[in-house]
């Protein structure tokens, strides 16, 4: 289950020692229609489904496919350690080396520490920091909730503020962040 403190962030608590049966963990590449790749332009994941073996592979799958077909990949970092049963820096290691090839990554500012072994702080002070740690990627997003994002592309960074709004549950924000993104990243790329 996830609960929320009164400000609305939420934490992840009553999953078993093996908190296998969730969406997440039950990703299974025969189950797609590979057409649907054909006529994409992204592909947007996160990174939970590399802690369960089978999912792991089924995201693999779609990395290849999605470099084979010149799509555009944006990654979602998504740190649950209550999800993964092997060693954090083995965890680190995966979720890494799924980054590899993604043009777009998108983490907190706790997710970039975590996995890029930097002080929180610097992190947002210096997103050029993370992305020179993303060979391949055109631009990192450092989401740190209400005091906004920041972000690094090859030439440009720096922060924006975040908006203000009302938060009733967290859950999902950073979801939103993605698709808001995208949305413009799109738009833009129409004009």
């Amino acid at each position: 289950y996830v609960t929320r403190t009164l400000d609305g962030d939420r934490a992840f608590g009553g999953f078993p020692a093996a908190a296998d049966a969730f969406a997440d963990c039950d990703t299974d590449i025969g189950q797609l229609d590979g057409q649907l790749l054909y006529a994409a332009e992204y592909l947007v994941t996160g990174t939970l489904g590399l802690a369960y073996p089978g999912s792991a592979r089924a995201m693999q799958t779609l990395k290849e496919m999605a470099t084979n077909l010149g799509l555009v990949r944006y990654v979602d970092v998504n740190w649950r350690p209550v999800f993964w049963q092997c060693p954090e820096a083995e965890a680190r290691r995966a979720v890494r080396e799924y980054l590899e090839g993604a043009a777009l990554i998108k983490a907190t500012a706790d997710e970039a520490a975590w996995l890029f072994e930097m002080d929180r702080d610097l992190v947002l002070e210096k997103p050029f920091k993370v992305l020179r740690q993303c060979p391949g990627a055109l631009g990192v997003l450092i989401t740190d909730g209400p005091e906004g994002c920041a972000y690094a592309f090859a030439d440009y960074g720096g922060r924006i503020p975040a908006f203000n709004v009302p938060v009733v549950d967290a859950t999902g924000a950073g979801d939103a962040f993605t698709a808001g993104f995208l949305h413009r990243v799109i738009t833009l790329s129409d004009e």
